[in-house]
């Protein structure tokens, strides 16, 4: 029952699946205001638990009336959306009276779900992991120096919950153990001590996330991981493991093609249901903690392109080497989206780690882009300019006298002013714009700003070149 379950959750999420919450970047006062919308409604109850330190309301929504006291809190980190637009997939689940009558049922009478949707409003206005006060919120367990932090730990003092899922995002940079798939998804049961041992606590936990992983492994084999089981005596997972609550922490991660991570989302919503009606019916204490621990770690060997066997010249010597690059994310004002800004993160052997673009470019020459002869007078101009023709010769640079204010360029070509002039060598820390020859000088691939022009990923937004002044 529990698998067919878990199949139509994800057959029907379309259902379900909350509008207007499809980018990482979400103010905190849109999902304060959906989660508001929902006062009155007769399954549920709303509170405010307290404030930000810029004084930006915290709240709580409870559904259920079991007797078991589930707490789910996710965006500590302000730059963690993903669980929190889930959260409101889940919401609409739970609030629709037409179908899954029999295991809403049996979840309300035996739990009560309470949920944190953004634990960190004013990091998440900004778009910054911290809060207002440069504070980690999941570093401020022990001492409480945070009014957030206040709040959570009043939340799990008052409800005394037989489970807790704490709800994150993880870097794209992390991979499942020393294979080449990003850890998509990955759990972990926080320690309570240094010594790692495994008490009730955290056996129930295993267990939990053992069953969830049998799950999610139909959807994204060998995408999930376990992230690191140090003991951190300031972090919240381990403190409340500590306190007697099994703590169950989801990390979204990377994904191919899915820079927003709506997989991961679709993922946190399936997963979050399946893992409460798991405890609801008991089912998940029918598993032994072996897939737990069976789980690779995760370990950081991503990077968003490798180029690997490249010929390169310098001062005379030959060299075959790889490059890693990776594509970061700049934000626009106002949480409008982002650009990318790419540099090249490590040169050499990078037979250790892994793309999400591989290129073999065995048998090629590197050779850094070229700027346009000619200066635009205005970045207006770029319109009348044929890309392609720059990049089939090479030209990755185009220089322009007046600009507007914009960090970045709508299309795949970089731009710069008089102050700045185009990287000439290869090194660590440079915009990776060059292309790669083959032995009688035909370019095969001409990168951008990170990105090979004829295979750019579609998901990636059109912010993509740079503009250097």
């Amino acid at each position: 029952m529990s698998i067919t379950f878990f199949q139509r959750l994800l057959e029907e999420y379309e259902e379900y699946k909350e509008v207007g919450l499809d980018q990482r970047r979400v103010l905190p006062q849109l999902l304060h205001d959906k989660l508001w919308s929902l006062s009155g409604h007769p399954l549920v109850s709303l509170k405010v638990l307290g404030k930000s330190i810029e004084d930006r309301p915290i709240s709580m929504i409870s559904l259920g009336t079991g007797p078991t006291n589930v707490l789910l809190w996710a965006q500590m980190h302000g730059n963690e959306s993903t669980a929190s637009r889930a959260i409101f997939d889940v919401l609409n689940f739970f609030l629709d009276e037409v179908r899954f009558a029999e295991q809403k049922t049996q979840i309300f009478s035996q739990l009560t779900i309470h949920i944190i949707p953004v634990l960190n409003p004013d990091g998440a206005q900004r778009f910054d992991r911290l809060n207002a006060l440069g504070i980690d919120l999941n570093r401020d367990a022990a001492k409480l120096q945070s009014p957030e932090s206040k709040i959570l730990k009043q939340a799990v003092d008052e409800l005394k919950p037989l489970f807790g899922f704490n709800l994150h995002d993880q870097a794209r940079v992390h991979a499942v153990g020393n294979t080449g798939h990003p850890a998509t998804f990955t759990f972990l049961s926080p320690p309570y001590n240094e010594e790692r041992e495994v008490n009730d606590v955290r056996e129930r936990a295993m267990k939990l996330i053992s069953h969830l992983t049998e799950h999610v492994e139909k959807v994204i084999p060998d995408h999930i991981g376990k992230w690191s089981d140090e003991f951190e005596l300031r972090a919240f997972g381990d403190n409340i493991t500590k306190w007697g609550t099994s703590v169950v922490l989801f990390e979204s991660g990377g994904y191919p093609g899915d820079r927003e991570k709506s997989l991961s989302r679709k993922l946190h919503f399936v997963a979050i249901i399946e893992g409460l009606h798991s405890i609801a019916s008991g089912d998940y204490q029918e598993h032994s903690t072996e897939g737990y621990v069976n789980l690779p770690f995760n370990e950081n060997r991503m990077m968003d392109v490798i180029i690997r066997n490249a010929q390169y010249e310098i001062n005379g010597h030959q060299m075959l080497l790889d490059i890693g690059i990776v594509l970061n994310e700049k934000e626009l004002p106002e949480l409008k989206g982002f650009y990318l800004e790419a540099e090249i993160e490590e040169l050499g052997d990078l037979s250790n780690a892994h793309g999400y673009q591989e290129f073999d470019a065995s048998g090629l020459t590197l050779h850094m882009a070229k700027p346009m002869p000619e200066t635009l007078t205005h970045i207006g101009y770029l319109d009348s300019l044929d890309l392609n023709d720059l990049y089939d010769q090479g030209i990755g640079w185009v220089k322009v006298k007046f600009h507007d204010n914009d960090d970045f360029c709508h299309e795949l070509i970089n731009l710069f002013t008089e102050d700045f002039t185009p990287p000439k060598q290869l090194s660590v820390g440079i915009n990776p714009t060059f292309c790669l020859k083959d032995e009688h000088g035909v370019i095969k691939y001409c990168f951008i700003n990170g990105m090979e022009v004829k295979q750019t990923d579609e998901d990636i937004q059109v912010q993509r070149g740079v503009f250097v002044r």
